[in-house]
């Protein structure tokens, strides 16, 4: 049996065409971003958040209003100043903070499918 050797390329990419390829490979991460802002995840963040309260006064509807306001600040002066941050933060430390993002995101996603299966079928629970 032959082994195949992996082998490089001939061609060289300008200093131009390796940082179109980087920005080419995050491109889909944008309309991504617009759904974990203001899609179902907010909405069901208000939800749990309404129905955590035991008393719905006037005061805990205000927190949960303070709670969203505060979100949307906070995410406009990220994005408002991405390109500072991403200079300070560096490529490295972006990739590492991206990928602990996303294990929690899925860690997220099994807790609410567990916390679903749970409710639909309490015999699996053992309730």
């Amino acid at each position: 049996m032959e082994k195949s050797y992996a082998k490089t390329s001939r061609t060289t990419l300008s200093p131009t065409e390796k940082y179109d390829l980087l920005e080419r490979d995050d491109i889909f991460i944008i309309p991504l971003v617009i759904q974990m802002i203001a899609g179902p995840g907010a909405i069901k963040t208000t939800i749990v958040l309404m129905n955590e309260t035991i008393v719905i006064t006037p005061f805990t509807i205000g927190i949960v209003l303070f709670s969203i306001v505060n979100s949307i600040v906070i995410t406009y002066y990220m994005m408002r100043n991405s390109d500072y941050i991403m200079s300070r933060i560096g490529q490295r430390e972006y990739r590492t903070i991206n990928r602990f993002m996303g294990m929690l995101l899925i860690a997220m996603a099994i807790q609410f499918v567990i916390n679903g299966i749970s409710l639909a079928f309490p015999l699996l629970a053992g309730r």
